[in-house]
């Protein structure tokens, strides 16, 4: 239901050029023969699958080329968002950043039961690849501060001290933000060659600190003690550890948000080193599949606009009541901060977050919809710590979604709907939902 003209399948940088390229002499049989390339015709979308496998290595795909887009807004947005990430500023000794995401790898092989990835094989780009991948950015784009993307960028213990050490011969003075931890693949001489390389923050996929909801997410071999080793080491190592959270997952309660609340607690966390997020049944999850299976989706294409609100709860999988669960999550992110505050003497960082923790509690007494509106008022009364510019392309997708829903059910609002869909769900045991899809 997208007006998407082309779709390609897998990685795009090399057949985009040919895409581009018979668009540009009206070739549109050759398109018909570009491999992974999918185009709509009569209302569905055809196309030629790949003929093989993509490489093992990605050195084949050049480096990305920002010169046909306003690389200069993209930078200075995503350096607003740098700053204000930053765990510990007297890690960096740069007056001014500039900041640009980059990937050195592709894939994950892990299956966790929220997670969309669909690659589940490794590739990689070389280490000669990536250090002069960086050379051009700091050369082209006078970039210093990059963002490695990697969905697990922590996998091969060897790679990732040889890519790290790679980029500290080079000594192109970059300060390095990265993603894709898995807490139990960690270890000492892997966290003192990133710092070596530059990484001053690094996120880890820690997404509870109670072990019934890792197994609920089946994070493998991941433990809660484990998780908390990563945090204190990459601590240890002045490489500052950010932990991912999910909150909402089947079999969530208040016992199990304690012991998350009590694992950031004793890893000595504030809310600026850990984000939570709400568990969202993507497409292409296990958590999809089951809702599909116990009919919990009537129509697929309503509840993909539902989705596509960034930070609601679509649909209430926890054992507490909506109401309850957000009230929850609010609470300890402010006792999160007070432990932290305490223990090191800050009494007025402190009571500013008591009040803040009293009068969130006050809020949550009120009508869902009397308490947007209060919130919203007083975010634009209260200064924030960034503010950040609204882009088009945001403000015209979501006229986009609200234009076509009218012209499909005409009750179709984001904002409002989806808590039609939180009520609470029984739940068996932990695993025993997503068994048969994995």
């Amino acid at each position: 239901y997208a007006p998407i003209d082309y779709l390609v399948e897998g990685d795009g940088e090399l057949p985009i050029q040919r895409l581009l390229n018979c668009l540009e002499k009206k070739d549109y049989g050759g398109i018909e023969t570009i491999p992974g390339v999918y185009y709509l015709r009569d209302g569905r979308y055809r196309g030629t699958v790949q003929e093989s496998l993509p490489p093992e290595s990605l050195d084949d795909i050049p480096f990305l080329d920002y010169d046909e887009v306003d690389y200069e807004y993209y930078i200075e947005e995503l350096t607003k968002w740098a700053w204000d990430v930053i765990p510990d500023r007297s890690l960096l000794k740069a007056k001014k950043l500039r900041f640009l995401p980059i990937l050195t790898s592709r894939g994950c092989p892990f299956k966790c039961t929220f997670c969309f990835h669909f690659n589940h094989r490794l590739r990689i780009n070389s280490n000669d690849y990536v250090v002069n991948h960086l050379k051009f950015l700091r050369r082209k784009y006078d970039v210093n501060c990059l963002y490695m993307l990697d969905d697990l960028f922590t996998l091969s213990h060897k790679r990732t001290i040889e890519l790290c050490e790679a980029i500290a011969k080079a000594d192109l003075g970059f300060y390095i933000m990265g993603s894709g931890g898995k807490p139990e693949l960690i270890t000492d001489k892997m966290l003192e060659s990133m710092k070596a390389a530059g990484f001053f923050r690094f996120s880890f996929g820690i997404e509870s600190g109670s072990q019934k909801m890792l197994d609920v997410m089946e994070k493998g071999k991941s433990t809660v003690g484990m998780n908390l080793r990563a945090l204190n080491l990459a601590n240890e190592k002045k490489v500052p550890g950010f932990a991912n959270l999910v909150f909402g997952m089947p079999g969530e309660n208040h016992e199990t948000i304690n012991q998350t609340k009590e694992l950031l607690i004793e890893a000595g966390l504030t809310t600026e080193r850990f984000f939570g997020s709400w568990a969202t049944a993507y497409p292409g999850t296990p958590l999809f599949e089951w809702m599909q299976k116990n009919n919990l989706i009537e129509d697929v294409r309503q509840y993909l606009f539902y989705v596509g609100a960034i930070g609601s709860y679509i649909y209430n999988f926890s054992e507490l009541p909506i109401k309850e669960l957000q009230k929850k999550v609010f609470t300890i992110r402010q006792e999160v901060d007070m432990a932290y505050y305490w223990r090191h003497g800050q009494y007025t960082a402190y009571l500013k977050k008591f009040t803040k923790k009293k009068i969130g509690e006050i809020l949550y007494c009120l009508d869902p919809d009397l308490r947007e509106r209060v919130k919203k008022v007083a975010s634009s009364v209260l200064p924030s710590r960034i503010k950040r510019t609204k882009k088009q392309s945001a403000i015209d997708v979501e006229k986009w979604i609200q234009q076509i829903a009218q012209q499909s059910d005409g009750d179709l609002s984001i904002a409002d709907k989806p808590r039609s869909f939180a009520e609470p769900m029984t739940y068996s045991g932990p695993g025993d939902l997503f068994r048969h899809t994995t």
